[in-house]
């Protein structure tokens, strides 16, 4: 194989892995599962990384054509790596999957979906309910339901989640919520029924 195709299945690999790497975190991953991946992947990538560095400065030293392309590429990659956050992710995932959440709160409403001992298994790609595709549900007295979607299942006692719930003693406690965050913006209101909440 010539050191060109080696140069270019290296840099895509590498790219990949960055590229891939916080989504996987984010649909995937948590709790102290995060540090494992991150350790795991950090053996796998950092030697790459490394070597394709070296192979890149030296394309670069001998003023290859193509190590210039390389280059524009993995800056425009790294730009993108570093704009394409937690937060950003988050957005996209509320915005494209509100609806499909919409169907599943409509499938439990109906009991279309066991619920066992308030939690029900998803079977969806990729999860609708991060770190392990499960929702909790409960319900009060008159039918009205309350369901957590995990966005960061956390570690011990923290996580983060989207809400839906129509029973009014948790719609006004997330209201309140939402009104001591005191300018943090980690709980808040999505739509009507849904909150964005953070412990």
């Amino acid at each position: 194989m010539k050191k060109k195709q080696i140069d270019i299945i290296l840099t895509i690999i590498v790219s990949g892995l960055w590229t891939l790497f916080i989504p996987y975190l984010y649909y995937f991953s948590f709790g102290m599962v995060v540090f494992i991946d991150f350790f795991v992947f950090l053996i796998i990538s950092l030697p790459l990384t490394i070597w394709w560095l070296i192979r890149l400065i030296k394309r670069l030293i001998k003023k290859l054509k193509y190590s210039y392309y390389i280059l524009s590429i993995s800056i425009f990659l790294t730009i993108f790596n570093l704009l394409f956050s937690e937060n950003l992710i988050e957005k996209l995932d509320w915005k494209y999957y509100y609806s499909k959440r919409m169907e599943i709160i409509e499938k439990i409403k109906l009991g279309e979906l066991k619920n066992e001992k308030g939690k029900i298994k998803l079977d969806c790609f990729p999860p609708i309910s991060n770190g392990g595709n499960e929702i909790f549900v409960s319900e009060d007295s008159l039918g009205n339901i309350t369901t957590t979607f995990y966005i960061n299942r956390g570690f011990l006692d923290h996580y983060s989640a989207f809400i839906y719930t129509e029973r009014p003693v948790d719609i006004e406690y997330y209201e309140k919520r939402i009104n001591e965050d005191n300018g943090n913006h980690t709980n808040k209101k999505m739509e009507k029924n849904w909150y964005r909440v953070s412990y």
